[in-house]
């Protein structure tokens, strides 16, 4: 090396220390990358779903607060605006729920899945549904009793199954 003269003694110095930065470039780069893919999966796997799963929440909160506002003041547009607002939400709980369903689920998660569509599908039934029916037959007795007897009950599992899949969502996402 001491036969060299300080030209490309500088020159293979440089050649060096050009190939090392290259090499950390490179490794940070895939760190990047990895940690993008780590972000991507967080996203698909347990954001959107919490996206949809509060979507939910929301929906069947709103159902619940239609039907009591239509029956707390049972003018005909209450009535049918909170009758509307059940029969849209219905539908769009049923799409998004369709939706949330497709991706893969963990075992934990499917059986919890199984117990929220098996509750929600009676709390439906059983509660929502009548209790929308007896108050566009202006029957408020019923749509009452309907609400006390079966809304409020059937929607404490229901409420219960949502937030148990939102915890196991955020549970999920913290291990990454």
């Amino acid at each position: 090396m001491n036969q060299l003269r300080i030209a490309t003694r500088l020159s293979v110095l440089i050649g060096i220390l050009s190939l090392l930065l290259v090499g950390v470039g490179g490794l940070g780069l895939y760190g990047i990358n990895s940690s993008n893919d780590a972000l991507r999966a967080v996203y698909d796997n347990r954001l959107v779903p919490v996206g949809q799963l509060g979507d939910i929440q929301s929906r069947l909160l709103s159902n619940r607060l239609a039907i009591a506002a239509a029956l707390i003041n049972p003018s005909p547009d209450m009535v049918r605006d909170g009758v509307k607002t059940v029969e849209e939400n219905i539908a769009a709980i049923t799409q998004v729920w369709a939706v949330y369903m497709a991706t893969s689920l963990s075992p934990e998660e499917a059986a919890l899945a199984k117990q929220f569509a098996d509750n929600r599908s009676r709390f439906v039934k059983e509660g929502l549904l009548p209790a929308a029916a007896a108050l566009k037959a202006n029957d408020l007795d019923t749509a009452r009793r309907t609400v006390f007897e079966k809304v409020r009950p059937l929607f404490v599992p229901v409420k219960a199954n949502i937030d148990a899949l939102v915890a196991l969502q955020l549970r999920e996402a913290q291990r990454g």
